[in-house]
């Protein structure tokens, strides 16, 4: 009994993470945000731009490897290169951020 309550729990638990591993338009509208806080609301003109063209420059510099369960997005920007992981709708920096860009 209790090997069909936990193989039922860890099918649940998987098949939560394929329903809500990340799209990549969900990753680029949190990588916009999260770039515009980084720039700061001192910096009108960055904000401005960051409005204008940050979701067609982000989607165009980003690589999205999906593992069913999570997926690992790259952002590469000037030789400059953002690792996050998208797992549970929740997106994880791992390497680098927005605020070094």
């Amino acid at each position: 009994m209790k090997k069909k309550l936990s193989l039922i729990i860890v099918i649940a638990i998987i098949l939560l993470m394929a329903f809500t591993n990340p799209t990549k338009a969900e990753y680029v509208d949190w990588a916009s945000n999260k770039l515009n806080e980084a720039v700061g609301e001192d910096n009108t003109l960055a904000s401005i731009g960051i409005e204008l063209f940050g979701n067609s420059v982000i989607s165009s510099t980003t690589n999205k490897k999906s593992f069913l369960i999570g997926s690992l997005f790259t952002t590469t920007y000037e030789e400059q290169e953002v690792k996050v992981i998208g797992i549970f709708g929740n997106f994880i920096p791992i390497s680098n951020s927005f605020d070094s860009l």
